[in-house]
């Protein structure tokens, strides 16, 4: 804006010597002329960048102090802001706390009716478990009772046509085995006798089936080693064997 003045006068300052000279005025007064325009000029300059430096220190003032209040408008909000976000923030947290404690409390209540209710229905189920296992251990009891009774009687039938006819076989076992034992004894003595009368024959003589037979017998026993004695002599030497046959014969009682 400075510069723009100045032009202005420099070229008005020109302009009016200029005009001067072409007027043919004298040197003198063309020069007086021009110094007194220039120093008009000069001056108009002057006071003009006088008023524009006054203009601008006024408007950097103003400025300034716009700014200023509007820093002090921006910290006064920004300072409204943080508290208003600090009382808002606090109420948050006191909500959230009350309202979490009141769901605490709730869900405390909850629980504790829940257990009592759980307990409460434990401890029914129990005494009704308890009830169905009397009433079924004393029918278990009772059905076990009559049927030991009944198996008792039972097996006191059974025992007894046992015993009968365990008797009657038993009888009849004695019977059968005292008639075979007889039968048997016959067949022995026959057998045993045929046996020997075939032994003691000189054909037939056997010194170590006789002595077995010696053995056998119901003799006592220095005759026994008597008799087998004579029997081993005898299968040695032939000769003695009718002489030892009838030592045995008289020994055994035939």
């Amino acid at each position: 804006m400075n510069k723009t003045v100045l032009i202005a006068a420099v070229l008005i300052a020109a302009a009016a010597g200029l005009y001067f000279y072409s007027q043919g005025k004298n040197a003198t007064g063309m020069v007086d002329s021009a110094k007194e325009a220039a120093q008009q000029a000069t001056d108009a300059v002057t006071d003009t960048a006088e008023g524009a430096t006054e203009a601008v220190t006024d408007a950097a003032s103003d400025a300034a102090g716009a700014a200023a209040d509007a820093v002090d408008t921006a910290t006064q909000a920004a300072s409204d802001a943080v508290d208003t976000a600090t009382e808002a923030a606090s109420d948050a947290v006191d909500t959230a706390t009350e309202a979490a404690s009141d769901a605490v409390d709730s869900a405390s209540e909850a629980a504790s009716d829940a257990v009592d209710t759980a307990t409460e229905a434990a401890s029914d189920a129990v005494e009704g478990a308890t009830e169905a296992a009397t009433g079924a251990m004393d029918a278990a009891s009772d059905a076990a009772g009559n049927a030991m009774d009944n198996a008792a009687d039972a097996a006191g039938a059974a025992t007894d046509a046992a015993t009968d006819t365990a008797t009657q076989a038993g009888e009849a076992a004695s019977e059968a085995a005292s008639d075979a034992a007889g039968a048997a004894g016959e067949a022995t003595d026959a057998a045993g006798g045929s046996m020997m009368d075939s032994l003691l024959s000189a054909d037939n003589f056997d010194a170590a089936k006789v002595t077995e037979m010696i053995e056998g017998s119901d003799l006592d026993p220095m005759k026994k080693t008597m008799l087998k004695t004579a029997v081993e002599k005898a299968g040695e030497n032939p000769e003695m064997i009718k002489g030892v046959i009838d030592q045995i014969k008289e020994a055994l009682g035939q």
